[in-house]
């Protein structure tokens, strides 16, 4: 009879440590990942995007400034930005002026590489993206392209 009652007193032990475990997982997740967010960056709670300076090109008196911006948390995106004058980023990572040109990477459904990108400044298509599923003929990261020249 000893044991049954050691037994059953183990078995409430260890549910009130899981019922409190369990309390403090969800008071860190409904807590602790708004914690993250700037105040004043709506909308993103997981995290800035994230910014990279790929590649600069001057063209008739214009710096042309070509972006990888990756967005999303598990399901990651990543657009082409293009500024025709040095952007400047809050600490949301929002740029003072609009770019000139922007694109999501296409590499869905087809797993497809970037095999070149041209400034076109006089066309309505300032870039022309063209893509390649040969890996060997491409950049092999996107967060490596650069400007054709």
């Amino acid at each position: 009879m000893k044991h049954l009652k050691r037994i059953d007193e183990f078995r409430r032990q260890n549910r009130n440590t899981a019922v409190v475990m369990l309390l403090i997982t969800v008071s860190i997740i409904t807590f602790g990942l708004p914690g993250c967010q700037p105040s004043d960056c709506a909308g993103n709670a997981l995290g800035r995007d994230q910014l990279r300076l790929q590649d600069t090109l001057e063209n008739n008196g214009n710096n042309y400034h070509l972006y990888t911006r990756t967005t999303g948390f598990q399901e990651k995106v990543v657009y082409l930005e293009l500024y025709d004058a040095a952007p400047v980023f809050d600490k949301c990572q929002r740029p003072d002026g609009s770019p000139v040109f922007e694109t999501a990477y296409n590499n869905y459904p087809v797993e497809q590489y970037i095999q070149s990108i041209v400034l076109q400044p006089d066309d309505a298509e300032i870039l022309a993206i063209t893509y390649t599923q040969n890996k060997d003929e491409a950049f092999p990261d996107v967060y490596l392209v650069k400007f054709n020249r």
